[in-house]
């Protein structure tokens, strides 16, 4: 039988180590509630009447809060576990008011816009967190990552689409919120034994 290649014993050893597991489940929900935010915001955000232009306008400021987030992430102490955490908690809130009805436009952008810039701040501290997980195994963390990133985008617009389907706006609400709540409780539940070095870095 064929050798298996370097890249999945790289990424099969990454997985054995303390941490990663639950870092790769935690990354995966986290993106499927922001994806899954993302893929119906449109649709939120022009429920009330609003018009294409005015809606198109509103994604654009959303997608422009997400530099911000990521560059304040930069500088924000603290260990990159109990940051991701604190962001993955703080965002069920304003993604679930966000499902609600009856926003205006201009409260729904400025709810997507803290979303988008928690985002920000979210993939810097799961990046380092990843990192500081994967050891010796960087180049396979940042793929499990990648792979986390891209599982999020379908399980986030397939689970939304379902809930929106089967319960309409709360039933969205539920989820997405539900995933980024799954997202915290995952990332700061309590692992096997760390190497001090590994406890620092975390």
């Amino acid at each position: 039988s064929p050798a298996p290649s370097p890249a999945g014993t790289s990424v099969a050893a990454l997985l054995r180590g303390p941490g990663v597991a639950r870092w790769a489940l935690g990354e995966l929900l986290a993106y499927a509630a922001w994806c899954g935010t993302l893929v119906y915001a449109g649709w939120l955000l022009a429920r009330g009447g609003a018009s294409a232009g005015s809606v198109g306008v509103a994604l654009a400021a959303a997608g422009a809060a997400y530099m911000p987030g990521n560059l304040l992430a930069r500088r924000w102490p603290g260990r990159p576990r109990a940051r991701v955490v604190a962001i993955a908690a703080a965002s069920a809130p304003p993604v679930a008011a966000l499902c609600a009805s009856g926003w205006g436009l201009p409260a729904g952008t400025a709810l997507l816009c803290l979303l988008s810039a928690l985002a920000g701040a979210r993939t810097m501290a799961g990046s380092a967190l990843g990192l500081s997980a994967g050891g010796a195994l960087p180049v396979a963390a940042m793929g499990l990552r990648t792979a986390a990133v891209q599982g999020g985008y379908l399980l986030g617009a397939a689970t939304g689409g379902a809930a929106l389907a089967l319960g309409g706006a709360p039933a969205l609400a539920a989820a997405l919120g539900g995933a980024f709540v799954l997202s915290a409780a995952v990332h700061g539940a309590p692992s096997g034994p760390l190497t001090a070095a590994r406890r620092g870095g975390e």
